[in-house]
């Protein structure tokens, strides 16, 4: 029993680790490719892209995939653990509005237990996150990029390839051409990769 008990303790704690990163990195990958997606929804449309990257995650997010049906409950359950984990564990283990203070028993001393109506805090037992807490922000984050790859299909190919979004009205224009039809994009991909290659080992 006590060896499950310990197993169990020991898959929490690499699950507070792993998630914290987790987190930060795929919100550094998303705003990514948030703005590698600005041109392909964007196409018919002015837009400042240099403002666009200097907005938070948030407001790209909202840009490009709006707030409607699986966009929405996506974006409200990632702003959730954005607020509970990340944003918490990046400032001291600090919320917001005082959501983090805590208090002490009389020969105790202090209590793990947040004192908040917030219902969204970070609950802490030994550790703030358990098997089935990391397991939802695993889906969570394949479902984001489950919705990305299934409603714009030529955003994520694009983004696979690992090109550089070029931003003259020449070069964008025929990508975004080429992105009309995805098998042409798809060899269309594969070309400029192999002409990059081409060109970065001076294989002219």
């Amino acid at each position: 029993m006590m060896n499950l008990y310990l197993s169990k303790k020991e898959f929490d704690i690499h699950a507070v680790y792993n998630a914290l990163a987790m987190i930060d990195s795929y919100f550094s990958r998303l705003e990514h490719l948030l703005v590698l997606s600005l041109p392909f929804v964007k196409s018919n449309q002015s837009y400042d892209m240099k403002k666009f990257i200097g907005e938070i995650w948030s407001k790209k997010y909202v840009e490009v995939l709006g707030l409607k049906g699986e966009a929405k409950r996506i974006f409200d359950e990632l702003n959730t653990i954005k607020e509970r984990y990340r944003n918490t564990f990046a400032h001291g283990g600090f919320e917001k509005k005082g959501h983090s203070f805590h208090f002490h028993l009389e020969n105790y001393g202090a209590i793990p237990a947040t004192m908040s109506d917030y219902k969204n805090s970070v609950h802490f037992r030994s550790t703030p996150l358990d098997k089935k807490k990391f397991q939802q922000i695993c889906k969570l984050l394949d479902d984001l990029d489950n919705f990305f790859s299934e409603n714009f299909e030529s955003v994520w190919m694009f983004c696979l390839s690992g090109l550089d979004l070029i931003m003259d009205n020449k070069s964008l224009s025929l990508m975004l051409y080429k992105a009309m039809d995805l098998e042409i994009f798809e060899d269309w991909l594969e070309n400029e990769n192999e002409r990059l290659c081409n060109y970065i080992n001076a294989d002219y």
